[in-house]
């Protein structure tokens, strides 16, 4: 197990443990970025070969919704991002409409926000991107 944490800027989200898992994704690190209080977090590969993170899911605890935690969360992810000079890629999806989740619309705007753009054209199944800025 390797272990790297960064800090953010305004101390309320973390990155956790980074896990390579050689059997199964070799060249991708699993790693995730989580609340302190354990109310959130964004779940993410790290793939070094082709300088990208894979942003799998950001989920914030029911109660903890509309708090501003996912766009922290999501902050924090193109920080790291930014830091490491690769590029973020996702496939947004609603889990949880029911529960004050967001619709499509409003999940892709969200991701728009901060900077992600619709391709095109994308090979590798990830329809959204965010360039280093």
């Amino acid at each position: 197990m390797m272990t790297e944490q960064w800090q953010s800027k305004d101390g309320l989200v973390a990155v956790g443990d980074m896990t390579p898992d050689h059997l199964l994704l070799p060249h991708y690190i699993i790693t995730n970025i989580s609340d302190p209080q354990g109310r959130g977090n964004a779940n993410l590969l790290i793939d070094h070969t082709n300088k990208k993170i894979i942003l799998e899911e950001i989920e914030v605890e029911a109660q903890y919704r509309g708090m501003k935690l996912g766009s922290r969360l999501l902050a924090q992810v193109c920080w790291l991002a930014d830091s490491l000079v690769f590029t973020v890629v996702l496939v947004p999806v609603c889990l949880d409409v029911p529960h004050k989740g967001l619709s499509l619309e409003q999940l892709e705007c969200w991701y728009e926000r901060y900077g992600f753009s619709l391709q095109e054209d994308y090979e590798d199944g990830y329809p959204y991107r965010r360039l280093p800025q």
